[in-house]
């Protein structure tokens, strides 16, 4: 493996999360320095100008993404849910940040144990195996204090996909 195992995995959870943002009408930017923050996704639609011309531009609403990665072996599925041991610093900045005008969320992406199994290349496909989960805490959660780590439970239903942002983008600008 040309890079250390955690470094890759980070890099192929970005990966995989500006491929189904920007498949959901999002951008993915950086910032360049990390407070608390990995991704921020910027959602973007068209803009239908003057001669039939369709420009494309920023619509103000965004999204900030925690992003963390792991193995199976990292958690647990209980009762139709992945339980994962976040640390505490990372749920205390998604708890204070709740009721704020920019959502913050965790995505959690999961990858087979085996490293050799993550990523298949082939003519026809490119394959990266297993998927992310999106999580915020419940109404009310409250941050912790004294501990290393929260246990969290993510629904297997809050799996990743195209419809995700544009929910979470729904139910803010309600």
């Amino acid at each position: 493996m040309p890079l250390p195992e955690n470094h890759l995995k980070e890099l192929l959870s970005r990966g995989f999360l500006r491929l189904v943002a920007s498949h959901a009408g999002f951008i993915a930017g950086t910032d360049e320095l990390d407070f608390g923050t990995d991704i921020t996704l910027s959602h973007v639609s068209a803009v239908a100008e003057a001669g039939d011309r369709i420009r494309y531009a920023k619509t103000g609403f965004a999204i900030e993404v925690q992003l963390k990665a792991t193995c199976e072996r990292q958690i647990e599925v209980v009762d139709g849910s992945l339980k994962y041991n976040l640390r505490s610093s990372n749920y205390n900045d998604l708890v204070r940040r709740a009721s704020g005008q920019i959502p913050l969320v965790l995505v959690l992406f999961v990858l087979p144990d085996d490293p050799a199994s993550w990523l298949g290349i082939a003519d026809s496909e490119l394959t990266l195996r297993r998927c992310g989960y999106i999580w915020r805490p419940a109404a009310g959660a409250e941050a912790v204090e004294n501990i290393a780590s929260k246990r969290i439970s993510i629904p297997l239903t809050n799996r990743l996909d195209t419809s995700s942002f544009e929910a979470l983008r729904q139910e803010y600008i309600a």
